[in-house]
């Protein structure tokens, strides 16, 4: 900033001039449209899987009434559900109709969900303790 001294009354006051002050895209110089590059791979490319952040961990009891555990989720990398008391139904549709719409999951069995669809469980009979822990990606 500019600064210059001015007399008012009696003091001197020091004023500033502001300079004007561009929008970032001109600071920057960023074309308005992003430049495409074609990129040619040429034999084997490698590739690192990126690191999960912790997400959650709780436990659920399921009933012969479907509930949705887990909603649909893009940071979810991974679920893992277990059941250690009774087998349970697993679906990604709200509504379970027996084996129609949802898996059997078999007992100390876990369950891994690599997608980040919803999930709901229920049982056929009876009630099932599940444990369920999640992993989100890294930022």
């Amino acid at each position: 900033m500019k600064h210059q001294a001015v007399k008012y009354g009696n003091a001197d006051v020091v004023a500033f001039h502001e300079e004007p002050r561009p929008e970032l895209d001109e600071v920057m110089q960023r074309p308005d449209v992003p430049v495409c590059v074609p990129v040619h791979v040429d034999g084997p490319v490698t590739t690192h899987e990126l690191p999960s952040r912790f997400g959650t961990v709780f436990v659920v009891t399921a009933t012969t009434t479907p509930q949705q555990i887990l909603g649909a989720d893009r940071q979810r990398k991974k679920a893992t559900l277990i059941s250690t008391d009774n087998p349970f139904l697993i679906s990604i549709t709200r509504s379970i109709n027996g084996s129609q719409t949802a898996a059997i999951w078999p007992i100390n069995v876990p369950y891994y969900a690599t997608h980040c669809d919803a999930i709901t469980v229920a049982t056929s009979t009876s009630t099932a303790t599940i444990s369920v822990i999640t992993e989100n990606w890294a930022d």
